[in-house]
């Protein structure tokens, strides 16, 4: 979806069926799904525990399917603010409101975040139980993953990336221990 109205639909062709106004980039258009509102489907689909409720399928294929479940997530939040916003509040919220759409108006990719991460994870007793436990540096994660990044802003999907060596890495870097999964499913080459 997120491929379909940012200007490279032609490989959200191979994945999504939609009708051909809905692949536009102008956020004012009535076909728009904003990112924040998919964001926030998936991580309710992350987060929701196996079994506390019945699953039905849901195809996702269709964008007529994803256009349904991003106005029921609006109906939803509407009924659950209607409460609790009123006209003396309604600037408390703006932090919650902007939480959710800033990142995806100014883009990821802050200097400062990643420094910031890297100090925090990538130093002291955090890097070295991720190094034990997963047989891979964060450095080295993070450099396979900016690798990663370049690659898969190009198109979806990629087979085994080579030339990590330009980086100082082995093009064999996922993982040095035998049967050894990294969080969520990073490296996947």
């Amino acid at each position: 979806m997120h491929a379909l109205q940012d200007g490279r639909e032609h490989l959200a062709r191979r994945l999504i069926s939609f009708p051909s106004d809905a692949a536009t980039t102008a956020i004012t258009s009535c076909w728009k799904i904003h990112p924040w509102n998919l964001e926030t489907l998936i991580t309710l689909q992350l987060n929701t525990p196996n079994g506390l409720t019945s699953y039905r399928r849901v195809d996702t294929s269709k964008f007529d399917t994803i256009a349904s479940l991003t106005n029921l997530l609006g109906r939803v939040e509407d009924i659950e603010n209607r409460d609790r916003i009123n006209d003396r509040n309604i600037l408390l919220e703006m932090h919650r409101i902007g939480h959710r759409t800033f990142q995806w108006q100014r883009g990821w990719r802050q200097r400062q975040d990643l420094y910031r991460y890297m100090y925090i994870y990538g130093q002291g007793k955090c890097a070295q139980f991720f190094e034990e436990r997963y047989g891979l540096s964060i450095v080295d994660l993070v450099s396979v993953c900016f690798a990663l990044f370049g690659v898969l802003s190009q198109g979806c999907w990629t087979s085994k990336i080579h030339g990590l060596h330009i980086i100082g890495l082995d093009d064999n870097e996922s993982g040095k221990k035998p049967g050894v999964t990294l969080p969520g499913r990073a490296l996947l080459f």
